[in-house]
């Protein structure tokens, strides 16, 4: 059948708090005493655990405080747990562990909760009975050994009437056979009866799993374990219609049929369920018990109003024999099952007949601890808790898992809900307020109030929703609990634990860091009243993603940075142990001067030209190289940008010194080491440029020079900067002039030099022209 399943988590969170046990962990995190109330525990006495005093935490005036108002004394320190127990009012204990698990001085309190020995029974044969601790079944029985109000029918061979086990719990019964008796003539149906409910704790025997139900025999198999479809199905029905609650169907075949699968629907739609053995067909022996083929599917258990149920052995394992399956819901231990036998007798025996009866058992524990559950609910209880087997999750051969008794009928309760840890961290007027889903809840009752007695609270939400949130809310302390209702019953489960939210903590304003683009400097912001500390945010980026996070109790955090780091802070107050915060402040930055880069290289590409390059700079927004001749000591910027490679063309003669800065928001960082190079061009005579003529700053103008009568050729370039870092060659000849054409806009600067055969002169000293660009205006007449 399909279900909607708890996840584990969920299941392992719900039978820790039946169980009573303590949730553990902040004072703000959920209250065990007061999440499960139904639970027993010492009257008058509370278990304490009283936070260290920090100067973050605070002290414990405010618990110490709260234990005299209630007239609490202190009985004993629990060794060296730091636990304290201590004294209160009866009928008060879950009310103060409450209040108490709120307040910042204490981690933890709650009642002193009652446990015992589990229950085990003093039947003869119980030590025989394997099964019973593999599943829990003492610990359930804590609990409930069953109910008479709860009667499951045991359709199959009969059950022996006169046995001793069964005395005063047998009902009026079926047989499917001549003379209308349904007492056994095979013993199958006897063995399976005994496992459901064979008397427990009589001191004789054996132990069944629900002692108090009641047993309906229905003989549907012949003394040879022979029956029909027809006869099951008169049998069900006669079942169903004397207030049968389960039927046990420790049988089946491979035929599937409209009349068995009908019947079954029937039953389910009376609120009746029905458990089957999955079938003994998962060997190579199949064919012994029917089965054309291996995993033949067995019907009633195929059926999906039916829940089926494979073996396990005494190892926890799946059983050879047991049928695996899409089908299999289920499993229980089916592998020498000590129980009843014919004329009062006892006898082991295996098979899924086996594993079936010990499911019908757990439903009538189940239904002995609420009988408002529905058949669909009783079986959810029984697969969610089931103990997961061979692969994660279902599997065909252990279905949802190996039953555990006692996690079912833990969880058979009707619990309050769990309300979580409210998260506002800006302490803003909005915010959600959620707790866990309850099984089988149909809606839940959140209320609010100004105070940890919920002396005036006021319900904000009633629906089937499991969160509510608020918005507008005003400035306070405000606390929550909820409860949860339950379709069809209308049973109210008790109030969660209570949780606490604040609202109205200020922001703190972030104050302007001025670090001259040192690495070391601190970061400051104005007190934020009743703050007892603050949290500094430091990331690379404004949005704060990948951001690190530092605590303090100061208004100012000194800070060391990397080299070329450009930081992003932001401030948010906290009050108490840090649960409840404030607003994140301003967002101010740091910037540190980046480092000087780590090498430098100059690389002749010809006589006056050369490549320079240095190392990139982390952090670095760009770079600024300097060049110095040395003959004048003149110092000019020969580049600034972000590339870490430049290129110098028609160098003149001499010796040049060449360093590097890095840059970024906070200005130059320190230089490089210088490096030089030397030029020495040929003697030649040099051409002269003259003054380009464009006033009109024209798309169309002419470059020209001097001209050398001995020279060979001349070379033109044109650049759009006056250091020529990648020039254009425009014109190669004997001319002395060029004639520039639909020159796009800009300012050009222009450099000429001669050649004599294969020797060239320097370049010329540069000139340079600007051109705008030409609008067109419309021309508008009348």
């Amino acid at each position: 059948m399909a279900f909607r399943l708890r996840t584990a988590l969920l299941l392992t969170l719900l039978i820790a708090l039946l169980a009573g046990a303590p949730t553990g962990g902040h004072a703000r995190s959920t209250s065990p005493g007061d999440a499960v109330p139904a639970h027993p525990y010492r009257a008058g006495e509370l278990l304490i655990k009283f936070a260290p005093i920090t100067p973050l935490s605070g002290g414990q005036d405010s618990a110490r405080s709260a234990l005299q108002n209630y007239a609490a004394e202190r009985i004993e320190t629990l060794g060296n747990l730091r636990t304290e127990l201590w004294r209160v009012p009866e009928g008060r204990e879950l009310e103060l562990a409450t209040l108490l698990s709120m307040l910042p001085g204490v981690e933890y309190a709650e009642p002193n909760y009652e446990v015992r020995a589990h229950l085990v029974p003093d039947d003869t044969y119980y030590s025989q009975q394997w099964a019973h601790p593999m599943i829990n079944s003492p610990a359930a029985w804590n609990l409930t050994t069953g109910d008479a109000g709860v009667t499951i029918a045991i359709l199959d061979t009969g059950v022996d009437l006169h046995h001793p086990e069964f005395q005063g719990r047998l009902v009026p019964g079926y047989s499917d056979f001549g003379n209308g008796s349904p007492d056994d003539d095979q013993g199958h149906g006897t063995h399976v009866a005994g496992i459901v409910a064979a008397a427990g704790n009589n001191g004789i025997g054996v132990a069944g799993m629900a002692w108090q139900a009641r047993i309906m025999p229905i003989k549907v198999l012949d003394a040879d374990g022979r029956g029909s479809h027809a006869g099951i199905a008169r049998g069900m029905d006669w079942a169903v219609d004397h207030g049968a609650r389960i039927i046990n169907l420790s049988l089946g075949g491979t035929a599937s049929s409209t009349t068995l699968q009908t019947t079954i629907e029937r039953a389910r739609s009376r609120g009746v369920l029905v458990i089957a053995s999955a079938g003994n067909c998962g060997d190579t022996n199949h064919a012994a018990n029917g089965c054309d083929r291996q995993n033949q599917p067995i019907y009633p258990a195929a059926y999906d109003q039916v829940l089926a149920v494979a073996a396990t052995t005494s190892g926890d394992s799946r059983a050879g024999y047991s049928n695996s399956g899409s089908y299999v819901d289920v499993a229980a231990p089916g592998s020498s099952i000590l129980s009843t036998a014919s004329a009062g007798a006892y006898r082991s025996a295996s098979g899924t007949s086996q594993a079936a009866p010990f499911v019908s058992g757990l439903a009538a524990l189940i239904w002995s601890l609420d009988s408002t559950l529905t058949a669909t609910e009783v079986e959810m209880i029984i697969k969610s808790t089931a103990v997961d087997k061979g692969l994660p999750g279902f599997d065909p051969d252990f279905g949802y898992g190996r039953i555990d008794a006692w996690a079912a009928v833990a969880n058979t309760h009707f619990q309050a809900p769990i309300l979580y840890e409210v998260i506002n961290p800006d302490r803003d007027m909005q915010y959600t307020v959620d707790w866990s889903d309850v099984p089988f809840a149909s809606s839940y009752t959140l209320e609010e109030a100004d105070n940890p007695t919920f002396s005036t609270p006021r319900t904000i939400y009633t629906g089937a929703s499991s969160h509510a949130t608020l918005t507008e809310q005003h400035t306070g302390t405000w606390y929550y609990r909820v409860r949860a209702t339950r379709s069809g019953s209308g049973t109210v489960s008790t109030w969660s634990n209570a949780v606490s939210v604040s609202v109205g903590l200020d922001m703190p304003v972030l104050l302007r860091i001025d670090n001259a683009g040192q690495m070391e400097y601190q970061v400051r912001w104005e007190a934020v009243g009743g703050a007892t500390g603050y949290r500094l945010q430091e990331a690379a980026s404004p949005d704060f993603s990948g951001a690190s996070t530092r605590t303090t109790a100061s208004t100012f955090y000194s800070i060391t940075a990397a080299p070329g780091s450009t930081l992003y802070y932001r401030v948010q107050a906290f009050a108490g142990s840090g649960a409840v915060s404030g607003p994140w402040s301003n967002v101010q930055s740091a910037h540190v001067l980046p480092a000087a880069p780590a090498s430098i290289t100059l690389t002749p590409v010809d006589a006056d030209a050369y490549t320079i390059n240095w190392s990139p700079v982390a952090g670095a927004n760009g770079y600024r190289l300097l060049e110095t001749a040395v003959a004048s000591g003149t110092s000019v910027t020969r580049y600034v940008g972000k590339g870490t490679t430049y290129q110098v063309t028609g160098q003149p003669s001499g010796r040049w010194i060449y360093t590097v800065r890095a840059f970024n928001a906070a200005g130059d960082g320190p230089p490089i080491a210088a490096d030089e190079m030397t030029v020495t061009m040929p003697i030649v005579p040099i051409p002269e440029m003259a003054p380009i003529n464009n006033a009109n700053k024209d798309n169309v103008y002419t470059v020209q020079w001097t001209d050398s009568p001995t020279a060979t050729q001349y070379t033109l370039e044109e650049s759009r900067t006056p250091w020529f870092e990648a020039p254009t060659v425009v014109y190669t000849g004997t001319s002395t002039q060029y004639v520039a054409l639909d020159q796009p806009a800009g300012r050009w600067h222009y450099r000429v030099r001669t050649h004599f055969g294969i020797v060239r002169s320097p370049w010329s000293d540069s000139v340079d022209v600007s051109v705008s660009a030409e609008v067109y205006l419309p021309l508008i007449t009348r």
